[in-house]
């Protein structure tokens, strides 16, 4: 594909929306943009930020249509947080939503992402290398929401995923961690938190709940 260079003005709130039209982005490079939204939504595509500096926000979205499609971001920025949909529209969730999120390096042993589920229903995280995963559930509006997410990774040992959200009605279920992931910490979590039996599988994790009413299923005795 040909390459295009992207650059921004000298504000700090410059967007760059991407709609992709096949399986992947092709080559760009950009500077001075600080938030790109992607639209995942024709087969499964792929973002490479490689050549990408100053960006500070990620937004993921259907980009407005109504299916969603495998999202790979490669060379994504250490640092910076992914946005699932956006609070006065689009959304990105269904069997199709899946993010496969892979930072610039991730040959330390604290490598971190968040991952703020802004309008979302149900999600699928890739995250292969990356020890902790921080998810951050949103209402949007006051009304209940109960967000669905399964984490898979590979070359991750004693990992932690940190689930937070500020009020009441923020519900997160995780019906699917990868064994890599030993500690599911809530804490900072106001509504309830459901982790499924098929996401302990056999591993042994450590589990802190937060402030609502937290579920966690047992298969056999020898779950305690």
């Amino acid at each position: 594909s040909d390459k295009i260079v992207i650059k921004g003005g000298l504000g700090t709130s410059d967007l760059l929306t991407i709609s992709n039209s096949a399986t992947s982005t092709g080559t760009f490079t950009m500077s001075g943009v600080e938030t790109v939204v992607l639209g995942a939504n024709e087969g499964a595509a792929t973002f490479d930020l490689k050549n990408v500096t100053g960006l500070t926000s990620i937004d993921v979205t259907d980009g407005g249509e109504t299916d969603q499609h495998n999202a790979t971001i490669n060379n994504a920025p250490v640092g910076v947080a992914i946005d699932v949909g956006i609070a006065s529209g689009h959304n990105y969730t269904g069997s199709n939503a899946l993010i496969d999120y892979n930072i610039t390096t991730n040959t330390g042993s604290s490598d971190s992402v968040t991952f703020n589920l802004v309008n979302t229903e149900s999600l699928d995280l890739d995250t292969d290398g990356i020890e902790t995963v921080n998810i951050v559930t949103k209402t949007n509006g006051g009304t209940s929401s109960i967000d669905t997410v399964s984490v898979a990774a590979s070359s991750v040992t004693a990992g932690t995923i940190n689930v937070s959200g500020t009020d009441a009605d923020d519900e997160l279920t995780l019906d699917s961690i990868a064994s890599g992931y030993t500690t599911v910490d809530a804490s900072g979590l106001k509504g309830d938190l459901t982790i499924a039996a098929a996401a302990r599988a056999a591993s042994a994790m450590t589990i802190t709940g937060g402030s609502g009413a937290d579920s966690i299923a047992m298969e056999s005795a020898s779950d305690v």
